[in-house]
């Protein structure tokens, strides 16, 4: 007779599944962060810009004044 083969169970995984899972994951956080990283220089050049802005709106007022 043949043996049965023996269940890993409904947990088992295998190898190139968690391969893929994991690489999966690894390109998500990166990408995540990568837009992170853009979200927050471009948060940096709009205040920037703003900044600047402000400063010549003040500096034409003041020329306005005078």
């Amino acid at each position: 007779m043949n043996p049965v083969p023996v269940d890993k169970g409904i947990f088992a995984v295998e190898g190139t599944e968690l391969a893929l899972f994991t690489a999966g994951a690894v390109v998500s956080i990166v990408v995540l962060v990568f837009a992170l990283v853009l979200f927050i220089r471009a948060a940096r050049e709009h205040d920037k810009q703003e900044k600047l802005e402000r400063e010549e709106a003040a500096r034409r007022a003041q020329q306005r004044k005078t």
